[in-house]
């Protein structure tokens, strides 16, 4: 019950008394990093002083990675390392803005072990408007790695590299990949794009081409893309030495896998025989078995080196 402006309640002890507001707990003052992360700009600069190099530096990974621009710009100003893990931490194209206007270079690699640049880095977002504002902002779709470091590493930027185009194939959506995929082959065209070479992504240890990153992972838009675009899918990848209708099929991606028989069929590339397809080059040599023969001779040597030499 409220009587004037103090509000009154009975107590346990039958007592008529009022009722007092709790006495408001002070906030605590945010940390360093939480300031950064959570863009409060006049504790950074209030706090900044007190920290060193390494300090800055970490709080500027964490206002990256919340796209808190201006402290992310203030940090730079002020001594903060732009290193690896300060570059993974950009998710959009304001923070990629900052980056240039520090004078960094937008083609170069996020790191000294690997090639991948900040486009292929970013595809994943699976943001076509972003990948629109990174071409146009002088990111280059031809440039990256060349093959996934799985022994030591190889830190070179080719010119010539695939993996933004596997990067699409792999993570954008069918909806924004219809749009995102011409976006990088238009800008590579000028610029020596090749859809068969091979590359990297992550997550994808096997060093194929664009198609076959489609194909492993039942992308059916992508591969009818990339098919009319130039893709070859008799490149077999470079570590198992397979085409992508393999892997289409081992995944379980049949409707890719035929697709791929149609562009075989098509270019009368295909001769049946024993109920099995076996796609002929130009000059009537083997050039693909289909997946379900090459399964079986597989298991066939398999079964002969179980067994051992005939005597």
């Amino acid at each position: 019950m409220l009587m004037g402006m103090m509000e009154y309640a009975w107590t346990k002890d039958g007592f008529w008394m009022p009722v007092y507001p709790p006495k408001p707990v002070p906030k605590e003052p945010l940390s360093f990093l939480e300031a950064c992360r959570q863009g409060d700009i006049t504790r950074v600069k209030a706090l900044a002083s007190e920290h060193d190099r390494d300090s800055l530096t970490e709080g500027l990974r964490a206002a990256l990675s919340e796209d808190c621009v201006e402290i992310a710009s203030y940090l730079l100003d002020n001594g903060a390392v732009l290193d690896t893990p300060a570059l993974l931490a950009v998710r959009t194209e304001f923070g990629v803005q900052v980056l240039l206007d520090h004078g960094w270079d937008i083609n170069q690699p996020l790191s000294n072990t690997s090639g991948v640049t900040m486009l292929t880095h970013l595809l994943p977002r699976d943001r076509w408007d972003l990948v629109n504002w990174m071409l146009h902002h002088g990111a280059r779709p031809t440039f990256g790695p060349r093959f996934y470091p799985l022994e030591g590493s190889d830190p070179t930027c080719y010119r010539n590299s695939g993996a933004s185009l596997e990067a699409a194939a792999m993570h954008c959506s069918p909806v924004h990949g219809s749009e995102i995929l011409p976006m990088l082959v238009n800008a590579g065209a000028k610029l020596g794009a090749d859809a068969n070479a091979l590359g990297y992504v992550p997550n994808l240890p096997h060093k194929g081409t664009p198609l076959h990153c489609a194909a492993m992972h039942g992308r059916l838009l992508e591969a009818r893309w990339l098919l009319e675009h130039g893709a070859d899918p008799s490149v077999y990848d470079h570590d198992v030495g397979l085409p992508a209708s393999y892997w289409s099929e081992l995944r379980g991606h049949s409707d890719i896998t035929k697709l791929i028989d149609q562009w075989y069929w098509s270019r009368g590339l295909v001769d049946v025989a024993d109920g099995e397809k076996n796609a002929l080059d130009e000059g009537g040599r083997l050039g693909r078995e289909s997946p379900e023969a090459l399964a079986r001779r597989q298991m066939a040597d398999l079964t002969l080196v179980s067994k051992g030499p005939e005597e």
